[in-house]
């Protein structure tokens, strides 16, 4: 327990996000069963934006830290907490700005929401929220503090937990890729942010290194195989195959991955297939150019006997001049057939 009290730190992030439905406190007990009746005072739309830096908060958390249920908060490796630090500011940031926005504007989202129940409003308007109601149920808790092992009192919860944290660290990893939908991929293409995607993955492995032996070769694979990936475009091919292979690895058996590691060899670490170049395609050999003779008319033509064993030789005689392709002159009209010899 000692190595992961002075290695961590612990963080309890909670944003409130106040209720879109309030208790009107009425109950119909019907047999066993027994229901409240709750009013609906703001579209839940309305809270969207908290929703998504709330959503924000864990996704930040669970990219570099783990949960510890024991004692309510999250562990977060020194080495990496000031990056996270400056990351859990910026949203508490934006959710007090985000608070401050939907709190000018709620006495106009109540009233909306009555002009469209007006049977209803009433109601409404008895149970929903105002600006300094609003503000204050919109809270965004958050502290983080370091330990030192002779502080803790009480320790058995907390070091039987521990013990498990190398499993839970893998846990994590596929945890973080079925949320990213990374699991699904069919196609064989994988975006341009896998490689980003699996540098996370790799850090986070990295950064809980000093649980386990295995979650820092763990971490050195993934790395690998990221860095052998294009920057900026699609993953396809072998590559791809290759980041399948990491998720799926990932995907598994959280114990087996702590014994025998993860087993996936880079591609520019792979021995290189020779190969074997084309042979030279033959030269073509231009056949010989036909040679064309055109007798003038008032010359004898030649007899059968003098021309009928060459095979170089045409006799206009038999060739249509209207069929003739020569280059720049066409038809019989425009050539003189007494000049013509090719």
């Amino acid at each position: 327990m000692q190595h992961v009290v002075e290695n961590c730190v612990f963080v309890a992030v909670s944003p409130r996000i106040p209720a879109d439905t309030r208790s009107t406190g009425e109950k119909v007990i019907t047999g066993t069963k027994i229901e409240e009746h709750k009013q609906i005072v703001l579209d839940p739309a309305y809270l969207a934006p908290l929703k998504a830096i709330k959503s924000a908060v864990r996704r930040k958390l669970m990219t570099a830290g783990t949960p510890v249920e024991s004692i309510g908060a999250w562990i977060i490796p020194i080495k990496v907490w000031p990056a996270i630090r400056g990351d859990i500011e910026d949203l508490k940031a934006r959710w007090e700005a985000g608070v401050e926005d939907l709190a000018s504007r709620v006495s106009e989202q109540v009233q909306a929401l009555c002009d469209k129940y007006p049977e209803d409003a009433d109601s409404i308007r008895a149970f929903a929220p105002t600006a300094k109601t609003f503000k204050e149920s919109a809270k965004f808790l958050y502290g983080a503090y370091s330990l030192q092992s002779d502080q803790v009192i009480e320790a058995a919860a907390m070091a039987a937990e521990f013990d498990e944290l190398p499993a839970q660290v893998i846990g994590d990893l596929a945890k973080i890729i079925k949320d990213n939908r990374k699991d699904m991929n069919t196609t064989g293409v994988y975006s341009s942010s896998t490689r980003d995607f699996l540098i996370m993955l790799a850090d986070k492995a990295a950064g809980f290194g000093f649980l386990h032996e295995k979650l820092e070769s763990i971490a050195n694979v993934i790395r690998g195989v990221a860095m052998s990936l294009p920057v900026g475009s699609q993953v396809t091919g072998p590559q791809s195959q290759q980041v399948k292979d990491v998720l799926n690895g990932l995907l598994g058996d959280p114990q087996a991955l702590l014994r025998d590691g993860l087993k996936i060899t880079p591609l520019d670490a792979q021995p290189k297939m020779e190969v074997i170049a084309p042979k030279p395609a033959a030269k073509k050999v231009a056949a010989p150019k036909l040679k064309v003779t055109l007798a003038p008319k008032t010359h004898r033509q030649p007899k059968r006997s003098d021309t009928e064993d060459r095979d170089d030789v045409v006799n206009f005689d038999d060739v249509q001049l209207d069929a003739l392709d020569i280059p720049g002159i066409t038809g019989r009209d425009a050539i003189d057939t007494d000049f013509l010899c090719i």
